[in-house]
């Protein structure tokens, strides 16, 4: 039976809707509620997981709702209906049981991250695996990295072997002309040296002495001398015959440039000029010797050596064209071989530093999962995994890593081998993730393995397994892009495809069947091509000013700001256009304003810290004061305040207490994250939640867990690393949006500008500058593989195969990079390039441009495609943009359940929303905490249960200890009171109603609700309706309160009389 679905869907062609389509089909299918629990659904982010849950509860809800007499139809109904062979009444039956069941089982809606899967096998079998259960997960790999380096730089001058490989790492960079400086230079290489890419040759490196590099260090040295000191002798002896004879380099066949010049440089020692350029092959091949413009003496001078330079010169090149390869590689090889010596040293404090502090990152979860899986037929981790999900569905699988599937396939062959639907969807025209492990052509190449698979035994044969179920299913029709958007990119990429094709039989494979089918055929979509001959500054300048100029023709035609993306490959490039834009007055939401370091409260908290670390510090006294003067204009104007507290010295710290309560000896008593919290609550930061302040919080909380408490240490820190941390986009802004090609991977917008289209396959960033080779410079090496870097000398050496194989992955990474950029337009495409006339690497403007000249563009200049129309506006579509306001949801999380449950309409059950998914976590977490003193462990359990998002996890954890910091809340939470949750009481009319809390206390009882948004009186009557009539049934005082969880405000209701 063909049950392995592996879906290839093309960009905009529905593949979000096939995922939940067969989703529901499992589920609706039968009707046991509960199949839900054996689907094991895999998504590649957060941003995707979270879009998959929403769908599928959003396609229930819809055919929940579904009328027989109803006018307009349900698309996926019709198509379950059909697919399952079964009435609609019967679907809308069970869609109306399935809905509230998952709500209310949560938990157990299987809809992950691959990481987060993972990590969930991690935690359940850490002890099997050796692990501390308590372990905490290192997201910035990065920043570990460069704090385990400079752990190891620390050790210099203590360990004589790790000193002297530092050293001579060092006097290698100092001779080979490059910076002494090693820290960058050894973070960038081990990430990608302890990558997961890396794993198949590390246990060789680690195998590997100190010894073995030493002998081969010398070796490869002592050969290229021994190559450069024969050629040198060479051209010392021509060099030599030729200043004897009174000869000029000018007097050679073009001059400076011709064999004269040769010689110098062979005796000079130049490893650059080992071979002979095109002028002196053809003074040897055609016996051109003299200048034009030579003396009769200085040619008769020539002629007279000719023939005795002739050998030397064919001696001198018949041996560099013989060593040259290998002198490259020796070259390339030396360039890295001191940085992979040193690898053995820096894992060894890697882990060291990791235990210590009770540390794993993710790249960890998928070797120690594989660690087990390649070596048992039925690995014992997943025997209950197995066991309990039937079906395994992965998205974006063109971007899964080699690790990550070797995981997963256990899984699915058991599915499988049990007659179970499984299925994989991705578009390897998409995959744009190489730099990060993920591996296309185990896609392009399924259900066969592929590369290094081929060391994975059971690997090999799980898929030999899964061969007689494959099952291809093509996703062919674009449902996003207008009808001439669809057409330039079926046009382009095929031309783009018989261009490079014929060489790249990887980029042939992907763009075979790349055509897609409009479904919008309205004969309406535009692209705009453009080319500038501009260079420098100059060129950066027309690029941005094309780009205002470009959005402002949109907004003519009918379009907003917010329907206009703009997109380019680096973040600088980005910086620019927005600075410009602003200055526009152009409204820009980019990655860049939602860094930390842009918020002025964040800045103002660090320069807190830096007075409570050095109170006489000026610079953080300023700052202090220019935050206050306008946050709060009742001290003074910011002139006055700076003249008071700097001129004049006045004491600072006795202002803050006067008016903050701010004091400054206690501050610094206290431990730094609860600094941050003294600080934003005297300084009234808390009004409302910010997201960089809980962003900036739960670093805080992270830093500390792992490397103390020193508020210098921190500062220092935060300088070296705030750049690398930001806040998540909202959607609810009239702007611009600016973000990286990658970033943008699964969205659509109707406007796509895309500037510096000038990718080049070299520059294609989609894959490393590092690649892993076998040592082909030893007979019988002690170490197996080596590290070089991509570059020319690569190509000209023995690794020439190597250096053409990196050469075509990049190149399919540049033309992916281009297809994702052009996909995600609905009507309109506009793109600007360098122009070009020539160049030897290929390049994304090249392309452009034979693809315009070879369609007879308009000009050399510019080329449209399609036609340009105003944009439709509705009045639903200005309704819905005005009703996406980021508010948390109001209403009771159990409540929602019941009312579901009873077949009501429930509109507000959850929304496509992570603020309002947030909310629903935080009534569930409240409602099922008994007592304040374990909420800790209650986090702990969601987290184990998969209940909760890393993200959500640290955010929920900080608002608890904001909120539990209020004691009048702590009675609510006090086991040895009798506590009811969501208890149904009655009205006179027969209506339930359920307040969140209710706590009996000897003499009275209190009501408590909480509420995720803002204040209102509906609240206030609601909990006076619940005190009557809990009064009326107890007899005792009743006092309500509401929780606004979003401002941390308990709030008695005033009693009803």
């Amino acid at each position: 039976m063909a049950n392995f679905k592996v879906f290839k869907s093309s960009a905009g062609s529905g593949k979000t809707f096939a995922l939940v389509r067969n989703y529901l089909l499992l589920c609706l299918g039968t009707a046991n509620s509960f199949v839900f629990r054996r689907i094991l659904a895999i998504t590649f982010t957060n941003k995707a997981s979270q879009e998959m849950k929403s769908r599928i509860l959003k396609e229930l809800k819809e055919i929940s709702a579904f009328k027989e007499r109803q006018a307009e139809t349900n698309q996926m109904l019709e198509l379950l209906a059909k697919e399952l062979h079964l009435e609609r009444t019967e679907i809308v039956k069970r869609a109306k049981h399935l809905y509230p069941i998952i709500l209310h089982h949560y938990g157990d809606f299987n809809v992950s991250t691959i990481d987060r899967f993972a990590h969930k096998i991690i935690r359940t079998f850490s002890r099997d695996m050796g692990l501390a259960h308590n372990f905490d997960l290192e997201l910035q790999e990065k920043i570990m990295l460069s704090e385990v380096i400079e752990l190891l730089l620390n050790d210099f001058g203590k360990e004589e072997s790790l000193s002297h490989q530092i050293r001579t790492f060092l006097h290698y960079k100092m001779t080979d002309g490059k910076s002494w400086k090693l820290h960058q230079d050894l973070i960038e290489f081990s990430l990608y040296s302890l990558n997961e890419k890396s794993y198949p040759y590390l246990e060789a490196i680690r195998s590997a002495s100190n010894n073995d590099f030493e002998n081969l260090i010398k070796e490869i040295s002592e050969r290229n001398s021994a190559v450069e000191s024969k050629l040198q002798n060479i051209g010392k002896l021509a060099w030599t015959l030729i200043e004897k004879n009174g000869i000029s380099n000018h007097s050679f066949y073009r001059g400076k440039s011709g064999i004269g010049n040769y010689f110098f440089k062979l005796y000079k020692g130049d490893p650059n000029s080992m071979l002979p350029n095109n002028y002196v092959k053809t003074t040897l091949e055609e016996d051109k010797w003299t200048a034009a413009k030579t003396s009769k003496d200085q040619a008769l001078a020539i002629d007279n050596i000719r023939e005795e330079l002739r050998i030397l010169a064919e001696r001198a090149i018949a041996f560099a064209e013989e060593q040259y390869p290998i002198y490259k590689a020796n070259i390339v090889v030396l360039k890295r071989i001191y940085q992979l010596r040193l690898l053995q040293a820096i894992e060894q404090r890697l882990y060291r530093w990791k235990k210590k502090k009770n540390i794993l990152n993710i790249s960890d979860f998928n070797r120690l999962i594989a660690k087990v899986v390649i070596h048992e037929a039925v690995p014992y981790i997943y025997e209950r995994i197995g066991e309990y999900f039937q079906h395994i569905m992965v998205d974006e699988f063109q971007d899964t890593s080699m690790l990550q599937f070797i995981n997963l396939a256990p899984l699915i062959e058991e599915a499988l081998s049990k007659g179970h639907l499984n299925l994989l969807v991705g578009d390897p025209k998409q995959a744009i993730y190489r730099f990060r492990g993920g591996e296309v052509e185990q896609f392009i190449q399924l259900p066969h393995a592929v590369g290094a698979t081929e060391v994975y035994t059971w690997h090999q044969d799980r898929l030999q397994a899964m061969a007689p179920h494959y099952n291809e299913v093509v996703l062919n029709v674009n449902y996003r892009s207008d009808e001439h958007i669809v057409g330039f990119n079926n046009q382009f990429f095929d031309f783009v495809r018989d261009r490079l094709g014929a060489n790249n039989a990887e980029l042939n494979q992907i763009f075979e069947s790349q055509q897609q089918i409009p479904n919008h055929a309205n004969d309406e979509g535009f692209v705009n091509i453009q080319f500038t001959d501009t260079s420098g500054t100059e060129f950066r300048q027309v690029n941005v000013e094309w780009v205002y100029q470009s959005i402002l023709n949109c907004l003519e035609d009918g379009y907003s700001l917010a329907d206009v993306l703009v997109l380019s490959r680096n973040n600088k490039d980005l910086s620019e256009i927005a600075g410009y834009l602003k200055e526009k007055q152009i409204e820009v939401v980019s990655s860049d304003a939602l860094k930390l370091t842009q918020s002025d409260t964040i800045s103002f908290l660090m320069n807190v810290l830096s007075y409570v670390h050095r109170s006489d510090d000026l610079t953080s006294k300023q700052a202090l004061l220019k935050f206050l003067s306008k946050h709060s204009p009742d001290l003074g104007q910011e002139d006055q305040l700076y003249r008071d507290y700097l001129i004049h010295g006045h004491p600072l710290s006795k202002m803050l207490f006067d008016n903050f309560n701010f004091d400054i000896n206690f501050a610094t008593s206290i431990s730094l994250y609860e600094l941050i919290e003294y600080g934003i609550r005297k300084f009234n930061l808390s009004d409302k939640i910010d997201q960089f302040v809980l962003k900036f919080q739960e670093i805080i909380l992270n830093y500390t867990k792992t490397r103390g408490e020193g508020i210098g240490q921190f500062m220092e820190w935060w300088d070296t690393y705030a750049e690398e941390f930001s806040v998540p986009a909202t959607e609810a802004q009239n702007a611009v949006t600016m973000m990286s090609v990658h970033k943008s991977k699964g969205l659509e917008y109707s406007v796509v500008i895309y500037p510096f289209a000038n990718d080049s396959v070299i520059s294609s960033g989609g894959g490393t500058d590092f690649l892993w080779v076998e040592n082909r410079l030893e007979k019988n090496p002690k170490i197996k593989h080596l590290i070089v870097g991509f570059s020319k000398d690569l190509e000209a050496s023995i690794y020439a195969d190597v250096y053409e194989e990196e050469y075509k992955r990049k190149e399919v990474d540049m033309v992916n990079l281009a297809y994702v950029a052009f996909t995600r337009a609905k009507a309109r495409l506009y793109i600007l390039g360098k122009k070009i006339n020539n160049g030897k690497s290929m390049s994304l403007n090249k392309l452009l441009m034979d693809f315009v000249n070879a369609n007879n563009g308009d000009s050399d200049d510019l080329f449209c495609f399609g036609k340009k129309v105003q944009k439709k506006q509705t009045q639903k579509q200005s309704e819905d943009e005005d009703s996406k306001v980021l508010t948390y949801t109001t209403s009771s999380w159990r409540g929602k359940l019941r009312i579901a449950a009873s077949g009501q309409n429930s509109a507000n059950a959850i929304e496509n929303n992570e603020q309002q998914s947030f909310g629903i976590l935080v009534h569930e977490f409240l409602a099922r905490l008994n007592n304040i003193n374990e909420w800790q462990e209650l986090l702990q359990r969601f987290d184990e249960e998969g209940i909760i998002s890393t993200d959500d996890l640290k955010k929920l954890e900080l608002l608890m200890k904001k909120l539990f910091r209020m004691e009048e809340l702590h009675k609510f939470f006090d086991s040895k009171y009798r506590c009811k949750i969501e208890a149904d009481i009655y009205d006179g009319e027969g209506n339930c109603l359920r307040p969140d809390r209710l706590v009996i206390f000897e003499d009275k009882i209190a009501l408590l609700d909480y509420k995720t948004g803002e204040k209102s009186e509906k609240h206030v009557d609601q909990m006076r309706t619940y005190q009557s009539l809990v009064r009326q049934i107890h007899n005792k005082e009743v006092n309500a309160y509401l929780l606004y969880t979003s401002t941390s405000e308990l709030f008695k209701v005033p009693l009803t009389q």
